[in-house]
């Protein structure tokens, strides 16, 4: 079963790819409905605190006991992890009869998986929506540390700065991604926290034109890092309440695909626009292209109210 998958995953290689469709498959088995959106939200709160405090603590056992033996705690840390993953004792359901029994193998699984995504209107928009954030974010990335260190002429230490406010408002982003998606709406929720990612973005390249540079960097930078997980955690809630539960992994592995084979590309386009038009411009356009996802959710999934009742 795809619980079993946990132990054997790492975060390197091939094995972030089995983590991810595994983890986003099991978590409806952990969980009623109504709880998704709370259980992502707890997922992505340890993710975001890691992400803050890793570098710190990194830097810390460096200077203390030097880097070769920071990496044996490193390692130490996937014992941990797949200790808490064996600890888990809520059984996996079997898979209910179905199409399971007439279709086996690789090839059937996957198209049937694909044939789920395009069948449903809010599953393909969503996964447009998440693929076009991505494309234009990656674009954004790939030059955005030259942008610190060229442009504004930032030190080590301030983009380390930087990078940690940005972590706390991911923090907070996904402790309020409930909250605000009760108090807005889900499909609400989804777009505006394209619009105002987006923004945030397009606001970064802007901190050259003013007098309070490093300022205006930090609050862009936890605001666009803020609205981050808004979208992730409601959207993949909404993916996992309307897919059928035999079905969570194959969703999953569709829209994995879909999503991250646009980094890639977007990370090379990114350089080469960046040599071309200059680092601004790239950044800019990319911001520009990630805020425009936001016309995915307006074609359909803005008008979900809740979460609906999940699918078995």
């Amino acid at each position: 079963g795809v619980g079993q998958v946990y132990s054997v995953a790492l975060r390197t290689g091939v094995g972030p790819v089995f983590f991810a469709v595994s983890y986003h498959a099991y978590l409806p088995a952990l969980f009623s409905g109504r709880d998704w959106v709370e259980g992502n939200s707890k997922l992505e709160v340890t993710r975001s605190v890691g992400q803050l405090s890793g570098p710190a603590i990194a830097g810390f056992l460096i200077q203390l006991v030097g880097a070769a033996h920071a990496i044996w705690v490193d390692a130490g840390s996937y014992v941990v992890s797949v200790a808490s993953l064996f600890a888990i004792r809520r059984p996996e359901p079997r898979p209910s009869p179905g199409r399971d029994q007439e279709r086996t193998g690789f090839w059937p699984e996957m198209r049937e998986g694909i044939q789920i995504v395009l069948s449903n209107p809010t599953l393909w928009k969503i996964g447009g929506s998440t693929a076009t954030v991505h494309l234009g974010s990656s674009v954004f990335q790939a030059v955005f540390l030259i942008f610190l260190c060229r442009n504004l002429h930032l030190s080590p230490s301030v983009v380390g700065v930087f990078f940690a406010v940005a972590a706390g408002g991911g923090v907070l982003g996904a402790v309020l991604a409930g909250a605000v998606a009760r108090r807005l709406g889900l499909g609400v929720t989804l777009l505006v926290s394209i619009v105002v990612g987006g923004l945030a973005l397009l606001a970064i390249p802007l901190a050259v034109y003013v007098a309070a540079t490093i300022p205006a960097l930090l609050i862009a930078g936890f605001v666009a890092f803020f609205a981050g997980p808004l979208y992730t955690i409601n959207s993949v809630s909404l993916r996992q309440a309307i897919t059928p539960d035999r079905m969570q992994g194959r969703v999953n592995a569709t829209n994995r695909t879909l999503v991250w084979g646009t980094i890639p590309f977007a990370f090379l386009v990114g350089g080469l626009m960046g040599s071309t038009l200059g680092v601004v411009a790239t950044m800019r356009l990319g911001a520009a292209v990630a805020t425009l996802s936001g016309l995915w959710i307006l074609a359909g999934p803005v008008h979900v109210k809740e979460l609906p009742n999940a699918i078995h």
